[in-house]
């Protein structure tokens, strides 16, 4: 069995000395190579060529968004961040990251948090075994990301749409960055998300997109009532629904599909409530996660989206929707844009 090779990218020795132990812990993984600042860490990925490099943002010399930049336009490989949610700053930098073209993003592990060791061994080796499944391609510069060619519309909408719903996970927050900065600050449609993200996270992933699109995004809270122009993001350990009366639940149940909040919940109360007067969306993401929940919006009548494979960094949950026929076809992020574009015009008409 080949292991997983393994480059550990930290200016702290002890941390470097911790992440090695556990990651050594489980016999598949390798630790080949480590780099205690951005140059050093730039040249170790060309010269090592890991399968996966574990990442700290805070970096002597070059940061870590410019080693991740260089590393994913010169020799493409799976990274994942680790950063401290304590840090506002930089958990705002760690969705940066995801943008540039990392994987993942997980808290650092450590010993003073309450943990068994065993927990932390665990998680962070999750992380790594995921991550190094993921097929990463050259990163193009970001003003190329921003504006991807459309040939032509293909899809206009035929009535007038009342929300929009999307579901993501391991590449997911950069396009759903794509897909709500395209919208106007007056959309007419209320935006649910769940996007499955490290806990700690989700409250700087909403702030992240607040701060870098036109319209208002907020992590959501129980009962409140939905408004347009706003996305509402699913806090981590909680299912969101919306109800008939228009307001947000959040349900503390059992994981569905290995996560809370899992996108089916959602998109099934969403069903229910909207029917044909919904919009569903899948993005890049691994496992199952809303293929199930899509399918019910798309035989309530909802027009439904899956993104296409070249576009995504793990095409599980938009393949897994297309296999059960919860979309015929998958579809670009640019078409996903437009017809939000053309949907919220309509909307707009009294």
């Amino acid at each position: 069995m080949e292991k997983i090779r393994v480059l550990l990218v930290e200016d702290s020795p002890t941390q470097r000395i911790l992440e090695r132990k556990l990651l050594e812990s489980d016999p598949e993984i390798e630790i080949v190579g480590e780099a205690s600042d951005g140059l050093e860490a730039v040249k170790k990925a060309e010269e090592l060529k890991p399968d996966v490099i574990l990442l700290d943002l805070q970096l002597p010399g070059i940061d870590g968004l410019e080693v991740i930049k260089r590393v994913m336009s010169a020799n493409p490989t799976p990274i994942l961040v680790l950063s401290s949610v304590v840090n506002k700053t930089e958990e705002f930098t760690s969705m940066e990251a995801l943008k540039r073209g990392a994987v993942d993003v997980m808290e650092k592990p450590s010993i003073e948090k309450g943990q068994s060791w065993m927990q932390i061994a665990q998680e962070i080796i999750k992380h790594v075994k995921e991550v190094s499944k993921v097929h990463v391609v050259p990163h193009i510069g970001l003003q190329e990301l921003e504006k991807i060619p459309v040939k032509e519309i293909t899809e206009i909408p035929t009535h007038k749409y009342e929300a929009v719903v999307i579901g993501a996970s391991t590449g997911g927050p950069k396009l759903i960055n794509q897909i709500l900065g395209a919208l106007p600050e007056d959309y007419p449609m209320p935006i649910f998300i769940v996007q499955h993200i490290a806990p700690g996270f989700d409250e700087g992933f909403a702030e992240w997109l607040d701060k870098t699109v036109k319209i208002k995004v907020k992590l959501a809270e129980d009962g409140e009532a939905v408004k347009p122009s706003v996305a509402y993001v699913a806090p981590v350990g909680y299912h969101m629904k919306v109800n008939d009366k228009a307001e947000i639940q959040l349900d503390n149940g059992s994981p569905v599909n290995n996560q809370k909040p899992s996108a089916d919940i959602l998109f099934e109360s969403v069903a229910e409530v909207y029917g044909d007067r919904a919009i569903g969306i899948i993005l890049s993401g691994m496992g199952r996660d809303g293929a199930e929940g899509l399918k019910k919006m798309k035989d309530r009548g909802a027009k439904v989206f899956a993104l296409r494979a070249e576009e995504c960094v793990v095409f599980g949950m938009p393949g897994a929707a297309l296999e059960i026929g919860a979309v015929d076809k998958t579809s670009s992020l640019e078409e996903i844009i437009q017809f939000l574009l053309q949907a919220g015009k309509i909307a707009q008409v009294k």
